[in-house]
């Protein structure tokens, strides 16, 4: 940036200072620019670094998700298996006090076994 001035109008030794203060005005402003570049460079650099963060934390999240939802697959499958052999269980159980009913001769026994069955 360059400040032209029209100094007519001053005395003489005032001509230096105010070119004095344009200098410093100018050094300033320059200084300013470079420290918003350097912010700027910072501020950045720092985006990258985040996003770079997060882009490896969202992947790690969707591994774990997806190991998750694998092992609630795998848990949902071995409770089906375990309901079904419990109910296997169940039917043999009752099949067996069915089997033994046909053989008791007392009715109260018989009657009993039966309700069990049921």
């Amino acid at each position: 940036m360059t400040l032209t001035l029209d100094m007519g109008w001053l005395a003489p030794h005032a001509k230096g200072m105010v070119r004095q203060i344009c200098v410093c005005a100018t050094s300033a402003f320059r200084q300013a620019e470079r420290a918003s570049v350097e912010l700027y460079a910072i501020l950045g650099a720092g985006c990258v670094f985040a996003f770079s963060r997060l882009g490896k934390t969202l992947a790690a999240l969707s591994e774990t998700n997806e190991t998750l939802a694998r092992l609630d697959k795998n848990r949902s499958l071995l409770l089906k298996e375990t309901a079904h052999g419990v109910a296997n269980n169940f039917a043999t159980v009752a099949a067996l006090l069915s089997m033994r009913s046909v053989l008791i001769d007392d009715a109260k026994a018989k009657r009993s076994l039966e309700e069990a069955v049921e």
